[in-house]
């Protein structure tokens, strides 16, 4: 969240898409928080992607990101564009390896991993 709020903060035009993957709505952080950034229409789009359940009203199926699923989510990838992979060790590098795959330039891939934060 901190690079989509600093986006925003600056005032940048720059298109931002994040993806979001997560178990269930409860699982969602920040959730109305990215409900507002998704109707501000500033250039950031949001989609979130649920792995175990959906709420209701949810238009996209349920399960994991994979290939076509990243590849439609993400879209064009151009060769100034960089990709943000942030969370557990297993997903940066399944998402990582994905891209790359994709033909995404490995330089252009960055990642941060993080292990449990403990609580629910």
């Amino acid at each position: 969240m901190a690079m989509v709020r600093t986006r925003i903060a600056s005032g940048s035009q720059a298109p931002m898409r994040l993806i979001y993957s997560t178990r269930s709505r409860d699982t969602l952080l920040y959730a109305a928080e990215l409900e507002c950034i998704a109707a501000a229409g500033d250039g950031v789009s949001v989609d979130v992607v649920y792995t175990r359940s959906a709420p209701p009203g949810y238009g996209g199926r349920t399960g994991r990101l994979d290939e076509d699923r990243l590849a439609a989510l993400a879209g064009q990838r151009d060769t100034g564009v960089a990709c943000y992979v942030c969370g557990p060790t297993g997903f940066v590098e399944s998402i990582a390896n994905l891209l790359t795959s994709q033909g995404m330039d490995p330089r252009q891939v960055r990642t941060e991993r993080f292990g449990p934060s403990g609580g629910n």
